[in-house]
């Protein structure tokens, strides 16, 4: 069934893979959006997610996502 009156929710995803471990994702809506963003599948502390945004027909989807994740690359000093 359709939540949103009848019509089927908007909805955008995207899948994001990292050489690293993902530690944290922000998700912030532009002025006078308001969709709703989750992880779909995968989670924090594992190197793959899929994200997906939903909205009401009608709405747009303008969300600025950022993923944090360690690197992978071991930084080592130089000798003293």
């Amino acid at each position: 069934s359709a939540p949103f009156g009848g019509q089927p929710p908007i909805v955008l995803s995207g899948y994001i893979e990292t050489d690293g471990i993902i530690t944290a994702v922000h998700a912030v809506n532009a002025p006078g959006t308001n969709a709703t963003v989750k992880i779909v599948r995968g989670k924090i502390g594992t190197n793959r997610i899929l994200v997906g945004a939903t909205n009401f027909p009608g709405f747009n989807i303008d969300v600025q996502l950022d993923v944090y994740a360690t690197s992978e690359t071991l930084i080592v000093p130089p000798a003293a």
